[in-house]
């Protein structure tokens, strides 16, 4: 998880900067700048609320945890909503950052005392410094990101990395700057690999007050502009999701590293539903779908505050292994996920872990299969 990285890195003796200082020396354009810093202070006043909600909550006898992260999650959703689209990629890394961080401050909130005397104050931990900085650096993830799509759409065959070129940038960073490279291909940076600076989902630890970026190139080896359109017309609204197609360029860049190779009919999924899975009473019917990069895929809805309104529906993509334990493995995964979204309307244990990070629901549910193929005496290493 990024920010529990970030926030051991960034000690009360960081120096930090105003998001217009911040981003000053970034090779972007002006509009760029302008919007990083927006997005960066819309992102810190979601943090200062976060302290707020946490210190007046552990001032009660009975902490309503839950509905701090559910309404620091939907701020942070609110904001990155507005200034980028929310794909799959997004949505999954929105989870991650609030419930880490999430996790984070409340843990030394309640190691400094808060809530204990009327005290709502953690030092570093509640400051505004700490909000600048996380809304600062979640900014350029972000952002980043967006450009990325901005740059596939618009034709891009290449790119390079550009750093901002003081004292602060890393030497990992300086060593890939300037080499251009074919837009599918990835960096090489420090111990990992990046497909453009910021690329959380590939590389966290190079990602900490990364002020790179990444300038894209077209056939001609033109320069291609992004982040200078009016994002409004790309933007998601309320609960909409970018649908990836198997013809999409992306697919080539980042959804074919997660792609299983094996097709499943409806008929598999349906005999397995009769025979082995006969007693899970699934919300909706799972059906295949050919566009959705993962082995599984369940769409939950939710109501503006936050709460699991249904399951909308349950996808079953290309599968890892050509094996009848895969398929069970990956319809069970899917069911558990929707019923652990529907429990958490009414079961407080569920509740807290629906809300909580992806690691910890996942554990839960990889935990739960295990225990129900040894049940069944099924061979789990077939999964």
């Amino acid at each position: 998880m990024i920010i529990n990285g970030f926030d051991e890195l960034n000690t009360p003796k960081v120096q930090v900067e105003e998001p217009e200082e911040y981003f000053k020396k970034m090779d972007i354009s002006p509009k760029q700048r302008k919007e990083r810093v927006e997005t960066s202070k819309e992102l810190a006043d979601v943090m200062l609320f976060l302290f707020a909600l946490l210190a007046i909550e552990m001032q009660a006898n009975k902490p309503n945890y839950p509905l701090v992260l559910r309404s620091f999650k939907q701020r942070f959703r609110d904001v990155v909503n507005r200034h980028s689209r929310v794909d799959d990629y997004v949505e999954n890394y929105i989870n991650e950052f609030t419930g880490g961080v999430f996790d984070t401050t409340r843990k030394y909130m309640e190691a400094a005392g808060v809530g204990m005397n009327g005290r709502t104050d953690a030092g570093w931990w509640t400051s505004t410094d700490r909000a600048t900085a996380i809304g600062e650096n979640e900014a350029n993830i972000i952002l980043n990101h967006e450009e990325l799509l901005e740059a596939i759409e618009a034709g891009a065959v290449a790119k390079s990395w550009s750093n901002v070129g003081d004292n602060k940038v890393r030497n990992s960073h300086k060593e890939v700057t300037k080499e251009k490279i074919p837009l599918a291909e990835f960096f090489a940076v420090g111990k990992g690999i990046m497909l453009y600076p910021c690329d959380w989902d590939n590389n966290p630890d190079e990602c900490f007050n990364c002020r790179c970026s990444a300038i894209y190139y077209d056939e001609k080896g033109n320069v291609v502009k992004v982040g200078q359109g009016d994002r409004s017309t790309k933007v998601n609204k309320a609960e909409q999701k970018v649908q990836l197609t198997e013809n999409d360029y992306t697919d080539t860049i980042r959804y074919n590293l997660i792609a299983g190779q094996y097709k499943v009919t409806n008929a598999q999924i349906e005999d397995i539903l009769q025979n082995e899975l006969k007693e899970f009473d699934f919300p909706v019917k799972p059906v295949y779908s050919g566009q959705i990069k993962s082995a599984g895929k369940t769409i939950i809805t939710r109501y503006r505050w936050g709460t699991v309104k249904e399951i909308k529906s349950i996808q079953i993509g290309r599968q890892y292994k050509d094996t009848r334990e895969a398929l069970i493995d990956t319809l069970l995964h899917e069911y558990l996920e929707a019923d652990i979204a529907l429990k958490s309307k009414s079961d407080p244990f569920f509740e807290e872990l629906f809300n909580s990070t992806d690691e910890k629901i996942h554990k839960y549910i990889n935990d739960y299969i295990k225990e129900y193929f040894d049940k069944k005496g099924w061979n789990y290493d077939l999964a």
